[in-house]
């Protein structure tokens, strides 16, 4: 596997749950139970990156929202103190957002990227948008600006009422079905042919340490690995479910793979990158 690119994105579930059950996500058909990543496991994950000289992003969520957890600022603080030149990241619904300080504490902690959505109503966008405006960090696409020393911050208005399971599109994002964990966003009919970025980019870790196949994944249906019992590198490199998934994506074909088959995602781009990089 030597030759083949790192991962440009690492996302670490450090809780399980969410406040909101959005008709568009998997949380709205499902009851986790409320827990946390323990702190030495997300502690032994920044270890390993620091080992790699990781400089790509961190992602402090999957399906969770991150204010919902209590040690989100030292966790941020940990990040920044351990991998220094990671890009960290957290998107986050707003909810328990009340005040400028607590966003600004995010940044002095470390954030570079914040992305809220805003899922109730134009009056709260506009609240969140003005203390946005009061913090030390810039407008603009939070995934155009990767940078330790940069602190970026995007918001978007995803409460549309023309937002339909038929919608093309949430805000300036993709909807899709979630890889069928989604049932009011229809399967397609066939499995589509086309590529999907995810598996050669991104490795995301839920909260029990489980390395599932792609952010679609809330139930773990694919584990690809553990964190407990191998690291980040070796699972990311020698996954046999991993590269198996991988081979087939390059050949354009969904077909048996369990989530893939049912997924309406078109893939992402950079896909010319990626058939270069990756011959397996």
């Amino acid at each position: 596997m030597k030759g083949k690119q790192l991962f440009t994105t690492i996302s670490i579930e450090i809780g399980s749950l969410c406040n909101r059950k959005c008709w568009f996500c998997p949380n709205h058909y499902h009851q986790r139970p409320n827990e946390f990543m323990p702190l030495d496991t997300i502690k032994d994950i920044l270890n390993q990156l620091k080992e790699i000289n990781y400089d790509k992003r961190i992602e402090l969520y999957i399906y969770n929202e991150p204010f919902l957890d209590k040690r989100l600022y030292d966790i941020i603080a940990l990040c920044r103190k351990i991998v220094p030149k990671s890009t960290i990241m957290i998107a986050t619904n707003g909810d328990r957002i009340k005040k400028a300080s607590q966003i600004q504490k995010l940044f002095d902690k470390g954030l570079n990227q914040l992305q809220v959505n805003v899922y109730s109503n134009t009056k709260r966008f506009r609240f969140l948008s003005g203390l946005l405006m009061e913090t030390t960090a810039k407008p603009g696409n939070v995934y155009d600006n990767t940078s330790p020393k940069k602190q970026v911050f995007s918001i978007e208005p995803k409460y549309d009422r023309k937002v339909t399971p038929a919608s093309a599109k949430l805000g300036r994002f993709e909807l899709s079905n979630r890889s069928g964990n989604v049932p009011s966003i229809p399967k397609p009919r066939m499995p589509l042919d086309r590529i999907c970025v995810r598996p050669f980019r991104l490795i995301q870790i839920n909260w029990k340490g489980e390395v599932i196949l792609c952010c679609n994944d809330y139930y773990a249906d694919v584990v690809c690995g553990n964190i407990n019992e191998a690291s980040v590198t070796d699972i990311w490199y020698n996954s046999k479910v991993l590269n198996r998934y991988r081979k087939s994506l390059l050949n354009d074909d969904r077909k048996g793979l369990k989530l893939c088959d049912v997924c309406s995602f078109t893939g992402g781009s950079y896909t010319h990158f990626i058939r270069r990089q990756w011959k397996l």
